[in-house]
């Protein structure tokens, strides 16, 4: 198992470089599901099956554009649609890998909701495969004990709330066990401190693209809507002062032409 292991971990690392804050995330899902299908006693090659379906289920995100991929804060429609083709990918990605071609099709529809309701395919009930149901339950359960750009991780009964209000995209059965089983085993990461690695580092200069004005270093309006987004999922009050500065546009427009003839000058 070690070797089959070694094989991916460089792909699943070349993901997680491009997505510093998913980064363990395909593990952890693997653990959590592969743990969930011991709790029900499945078989030994069933357990080891969704381990490695839980490993590869989000390599297909390799193809999509940083634009999308690495978007700080909440995708837009047409962003969704592109980020919805991730499983089509990943999928397609595991029929040429020889060793794991077989779970193509249970990392396909890790997205599939019971009730009809998810993609790529609209698999509705038992139609969907049933580790890809459990992977589902560990895919979402991690997301939501995750950090994000967006919002802290959510305490385990939180977590356990928030997918009480979403059951219904999750097969009734596996979900009622599923609860139980975090429950037991009180299965939420530790927060710990993060080294600055270069990882980290590259992230921060991303978010710093994204949510200031590169002429003024101030928050911009990308940051604006984040925290507006924050504000209202944690039911605060907010107040907005609009200071409109006289000839800013001008000026930005102004300096970005004298960039613009310094970068010339170069070539």
């Amino acid at each position: 198992m070690k070797e089959k292991i070694d094989k991916i971990k460089p792909l699943i690392y070349a993901i997680e470089l491009r997505d510093v804050y998913t980064k363990g995330h395909s593990e952890r899902v693997a653990i959590y599901a592969s743990m969930f299908c011991k709790y029900l006693k499945f078989q030994e090659k069933q357990i080891e099956d969704i381990y490695f379906a839980g490993l590869l289920h989000d390599i297909g995100k390799i193809a999509i554009p940083d634009s999308v991929l690495l978007k700080p804060s909440i995708l837009n429609p047409k962003e969704y649609e592109i980020i919805k083709y991730h499983p089509i990918l990943s999928a397609n990605l595991v029929e040429k890998m020889p060793e794991f071609s077989y779970l193509k099709d249970i990392v396909k529809h890790h997205h599939e909701n019971f009730d009809g309701s998810g993609y790529p395919d609209r698999l509705k009930g038992e139609r969907i495969p049933l580790l890809s149901r459990i992977l589902s339950l560990a895919d979402v359960f991690d997301a939501l004990t995750t950090d994000r750009i967006y919002r802290d991780a959510f305490t385990l009964s939180k977590a356990v709330e928030i997918m009480e209000d979403m059951k219904h995209k999750f097969d009734p059965k596996l979900f009622s066990k599923f609860i139980e089983f975090i429950k037991e085993f009180s299965l939420i990461k530790k927060h710990f401190k993060m080294q600055e690695s270069e990882e980290m580092l590259l992230e921060k200069l991303r978010n710093r693209i994204f949510f200031e004005d590169m002429l003024t270093g101030l928050l911009n309006k990308n940051a604006l809507l984040l925290i507006l987004r924050r504000a209202i999922e944690a039911e605060l009050n907010v107040s907005l002062i609009k200071v409109d500065i006289k000839n800013l546009t001008k000026f930005k427009q102004n300096q970005n032409i004298y960039e613009i003839e310094k970068l010339m000058k170069l070539y």
